[in-house]
């Protein structure tokens, strides 16, 4: 090239490029998940439901998933007939296990220090006979913390 020259060749191609696969991928399971569950509430449910079972559940006109954080929440539920006892968890949405209490009456008032703002929570609840034994399947909800 001379400056404020004519060009007087026209570059031609010299060569293609066709690429070839270098190797074939067939996607694979590495890894799988499978949820352990809970053994109990399984054997639960392959039985046919107790009759001391059949109106146990969460009390939806006084439980209510959202509250003010910094106060206690309170679940309700409804008695399971035999019920000496009534086991009560709280769960993270890690379900890390925050507490894990037991009860004679069909309500539990939450520790208030258990909640942040932002965060959701879970919480359960099974009937135990005399021997502390669960005999029906949990009940549970969501507990959502909200600016009061």
């Amino acid at each position: 090239f001379t400056p404020g020259g004519i060009l007087t060749d026209t570059p031609t191609a010299t060569a293609t490029f066709t690429p070839t696969p270098s190797a074939t991928l067939t996607p694979t399971a590495s890894q799988t998940f499978t949820p352990t569950p809970d053994s109990t509430n399984e054997a639960l449910r392959a039985q046919p439901i107790s009759a001391g079972c059949a109106d146990f559940g969460v009390d939806g006109e006084r439980t209510s998933p959202s509250f003010a954080v910094g106060s206690a929440p309170i679940v309700y539920w409804t008695a399971a007939e035999d019920a000496a006892l009534y086991r009560v968890w709280l769960y993270d949405m890690n379900f890390s296990t925050l507490l894990d209490e037991t009860t004679p009456e069909t309500e539990f008032t939450f520790p208030a220090e258990l909640f942040a703002f932002g965060q959701q929570y879970v919480f359960e609840v099974a009937p135990l006979d005399a021997d502390g034994v669960p005999f029906c399947i949990k009940i549970g909800g969501l507990l959502l913390p909200s600016v009061g």
